[in-house]
């Protein structure tokens, strides 16, 4: 019933409306939503798709903290990690994307949240000038500074645009902007993660990061390999937001992986 509700209402706003709607998603939070988007994936979860990561998210997360999100896309986890660091803390949303970047900012406003700051960037592991590979929607959140052949439903997409983004390294942003320490960072780069890790050398060696949420893919011990003499235990994300440590084997299994430092602050429902 559920899964046929969605399609109904996803069918009515593409063929019917054709026009933006405004959605309120299972924490209460708005977003705008274009017809061009996958509604039915919206519509089915109440939100976004990664409900057990939101949920770790809603578990880790603590008034006054200070947030990097990096590879925000429309501000989903933006948004969520915003009202739970509160006024107190701060988040720092990057998107290169010129049409998710404009999103982000109008959903950063639907929602109120004057401690969001977004960055028309890219973050990699050296600032500059980068290419960005970009895909046409619904595909925008898989657009990526790596140039590689991405599938869904069995084919290969088509890329939409290429064009050039400015990059910075996430060490050169914390000193340019006099942040000392990043109590977590949602890392979700679409293949570039290795690149963003490497351009943090100076935040990890030096303790800096407290704990990371990222995005695994083929290339999962070259991101988490770095981690582990830096301080990092690295676990797997439960359905209810709650985490188990992982060994090698799991974590290949995983799309996510939570990587804490031993600095961090360790909520009662995180199983070490």
């Amino acid at each position: 019933m559920r899964a046929w509700s969605a399609h109904l209402r996803a069918w009515w706003v593409k063929k019917v409306r054709k026009t933006p709607i405004e959605f309120r998603d299972r924490y209460g939070l708005l977003y705008g939503l274009e017809p061009t988007d996958d509604l039915t994936l919206y519509f089915t979860h109440g939100g976004w798709f990664e409900e057990a990561e939101q949920e770790f998210c809603r578990v880790f997360l603590r008034p006054g903290m200070t947030v990097f999100d990096v590879g925000a896309y429309i501000g989903i986890f933006t948004c969520l990690m915003g009202t739970l660091v509160t006024e107190q803390g701060q988040v720092h949303a990057f998107e290169p994307s010129p049409r998710s970047y404009d999103r982000l900012v109008a959903n950063i406003a639907r929602n109120g949240l004057g401690n969001v700051v977004p960055q028309q960037q890219a973050v990699h592991g050296d600032s500059g000038q980068l290419k960005l590979y970009a895909y046409a929607p619904p595909y925008e959140s898989l657009s990526s500074l790596v140039h590689r052949q991405t599938v869904r439903q069995g084919r290969p997409l088509e890329r939409d645009t290429e064009h050039l983004v400015q990059a910075v390294t996430l060490d050169d942003y914390c000193e340019a902007k006099g942040i000392r320490r990043v109590d977590f960072l949602k890392l979700d780069a679409e293949g570039a993660e290795g690149e963003v890790l490497r351009g943090a050398q100076r935040l990890l060696q030096e303790g800096r990061i407290g704990a990371m949420l990222l995005e695994v893919g083929t290339e999962i011990r070259q991101v988490l390999e770095p981690l582990r003499p830096c301080g990092f235990s690295l676990f797997s994300v439960n359905e209810n937001g709650s985490t188990s440590l992982a060994d090698e084997a799991r974590l290949l299994k995983c799309r996510n992986v939570v990587a804490l430092h031993h600095s961090a602050p360790i909520p009662a429902q995180i199983s070490t």
